[in-house]
């Protein structure tokens, strides 16, 4: 009886490691390393179809932070009162969805150089407060909650490599565009909005934004803003990952 079990428990490893052997790359799990210096977690599962062709599909998650510095840096200067913009406070969130069809130009997929059509889907937060200070060294006071989302796609060109046949090193670059649309929400309890067409012809100046919007409360202590547009990207990155 033992030995009959020893035997069939042999036999069943062996077949696990005969099915491991026969389904091995397959399935790669990768994660984007130059993007962890932003605070956004990227992850990409990939699966081979056959042949030369795989699918892909990508999630991404940017970890609650402020500003970028550019972006702090634009506002330091109001040019509107001569004073300056204090958005320090201002933090923003958000997720992308990137399904992906890659076509490999040589031997099998999973290995070497390929081109890949994607589809990105993104939406990020922002919120918080924010003051500017005039010349005179009056202060006011806003707080803020917008939406940035974004649907587009592209074609990205790229290599992937295997390491003996378990690591797994993605290099991609490839432009992208996506339909934006922004809208945001400011209150304030030391100033009253008075948007005005100038304005309006000041945001519809900023490259790739249109249908620009302004509408306020009857006291004039909120102000909603909304901007459509057309945006191009470029989507570049370097993932480590493990096939299996």
């Amino acid at each position: 009886m033992k030995t009959r079990f020893t035997t069939v428990s042999v036999l069943v490893l062996l077949l696990v490691a005969f099915c491991a052997e026969t389904m091995a790359q397959e399935n790669v799990v990768k994660m984007n390393i130059p993007s962890l210096f932003m605070r956004h977690l990227s992850f990409q599962y990939e699966r081979a179809l056959g042949g030369k062709t795989s699918v892909a599909l990508g999630v991404g998650m940017q970890i609650p932070r402020k500003l970028p510095g550019a972006a702090l840096n634009a506002g330091d200067n109001n040019n509107d009162t001569g004073g300056t913009t204090d958005a320090g406070q201002l933090k923003f969130n958000g997720f992308t969805v990137t399904p992906e069809f890659r076509l490999y130009t040589k031997g099998e997929a999973l290995r070497g150089f390929y081109i890949a059509p994607f589809i990105r889907i993104g939406r990020y937060a922002m919120k918080g407060d924010f003051t500017t200070t005039d010349d005179a060294g009056n202060v006011d006071n806003f707080n803020m909650k917008a939406t940035h989302t974004n649907i587009g796609g592209g074609l990205v060109i790229g290599g992937q490599w295997l390491i003996a046949d378990k690591v797994a090193m993605n290099l991609f670059f490839g432009p992208k565009i996506g339909s934006i649309n922004n809208t945001a929400t400011i209150t304030t309890t030391t100033a009253t909005f008075n948007p005005d067409q100038e304005l309006e012809e000041d945001l519809e100046g900023f490259p790739f934004v249109r249908d620009v919007t302004f509408e306020t409360n009857a006291i004039g202590d909120e102000l909603k803003v909304g901007a459509k547009g057309l945006m191009p990207w470029i989507r570049a990155g370097f993932s480590i990952g493990y096939a299996f």
